[in-house]
């Protein structure tokens, strides 16, 4: 998939706000000793390139009719909507490695009976060519019991790719679930009456 940018004229937080506005999406493609260039994208096509290959695509764009082919670096989104607000583009070349972030799900089966499993590390970062790039690794936990761990070595991981993230993270862990306080009534308590001021002794 290829997609068509435009240089920009004017950068800034009022430009890039005007070129939301009509639908386009600041960019900057940088990389390999050249010069940043900004640039817009249409945002739909953005949207739709991530939906489709998710955020470490890969693919061709198209600069004044010079193509060339790049890595989704970067994304940022507005905190509440989730609306792309501006994506980092970086060049590559046909066969050399890059450093990406790969997401990490973990896989819970039905046999699991106790604990509640806990994700520390989301994802973690390998190094890979560009027809390489997996969209994610899967962990299995259904087996691990309270008080097991599974770290980064514990990932299935292709030969031909390199794992940057120490082995020795750990990815998912297995607790003992908070138990429920309870409030304790003691049985037999005697509850006693309330004295009436000022009544008079029956004795006397």
């Amino acid at each position: 998939m290829g997609l068509k940018a435009e240089l920009r004229e004017k950068t800034g937080s009022g430009a890039s706000t005007r070129d939301r506005n009509e639908g386009r999406l600041p960019a900057v493609i940088y990389g390999h000793g050249a010069e940043p260039q900004n640039v817009t994208l249409d945002s739909l096509e953005v949207g739709l390139l991530i939906r489709d290959q998710g955020e470490n695509a890969v693919f061709d764009v198209d600069v004044n009719g010079k193509k060339q082919q790049v890595l989704l670096k970067g994304i940022q989104r507005s905190a509440i909507k989730r609306q792309l607000l501006s994506v980092d583009l970086q060049t590559i070349i046909a066969g050399e490695k890059i450093t990406v972030n790969i997401p990490v799900v973990l896989e819970d089966g039905p046999s699991r009976t106790l604990g509640t499993v806990e994700q520390h590390l989301s994802e973690v970062e390998v190094k890979t060519t560009p027809n390489n790039i997996p969209s994610e690794f899967v962990l299995d936990t259904s087996n691990l019991e309270i008080g097991d761990n599974l770290t980064v070595a514990d990932l299935t991981i292709p030969a031909d790719i390199e794992v940057v993230t120490d082995s020795t993270y750990t990815v998912a862990s297995v607790a003992a679930p908070q138990a429920e306080e309870e409030e304790e009534t003691t049985a037999g308590d005697e509850v006693s009456e309330p004295e009436v001021i000022g009544e008079a002794d029956e004795e006397e």
